[in-house]
């Protein structure tokens, strides 16, 4: 069986959520089971990224777009799982103006140098500075960032 890029069911918030597939088999469609990984469309993966639209028990399953009100809500709520590359895509795209990014760089790198053992946002920082384009800002960038680790 070939692996098949998954359809996209939604965006939101610079977010996409895809359908996934039994098997990654396309004629075999999940009509609940949704993922916000798009390399990983196999439902039966076990994936972190996948999520059941019936467990989010926020909108009546018999509303109109009942599916779509409770990913969307979900979302918002932090109730579904995304990858960590896909929150820094919409970071980078929402972040327009250098000085901004550079702005967020102090404060995050500033509330992780009080706390080493927390490499999530200083990592994803690190990853930020060296995809998003700001190259003129990289070695400032991952500077900052070594420092709040510890790094000389």
């Amino acid at each position: 069986m070939r692996w098949v890029e998954p359809a996209v069911f939604l965006e939101h918030d610079g977010v996409k959520v895809y359908h996934t597939y039994r098997h990654d088999n396309e004629e075999d469609r999940s009509e609940f089971i949704f993922t916000t990984d798009p390399t990983n469309s196999d439902r039966d993966s076990g994936c972190e990224y996948h999520f059941d639209v019936r467990d989010l028990r926020i909108v009546e399953q018999g509303s109109d777009n009942w599916k779509t009100l409770r990913i969307q809500i979900g979302l918002n709520q932090g109730l579904i799982d995304v990858p960590e590359e896909v929150i820094v895509n919409v970071m980078a795209e929402r972040l327009e103006d250098s000085d901004l990014l550079l702005e967020l760089v102090h404060d995050v790198a500033s509330r992780c140098a009080s706390n080493v053992n927390n490499a999530g946002p200083v990592e994803q920082l690190r990853y930020l500075a060296e995809n998003i384009g700001f190259k003129e800002m990289k070695e400032e960038v991952t500077e900052i960032l070594d420092r709040s680790k510890g790094v000389k």
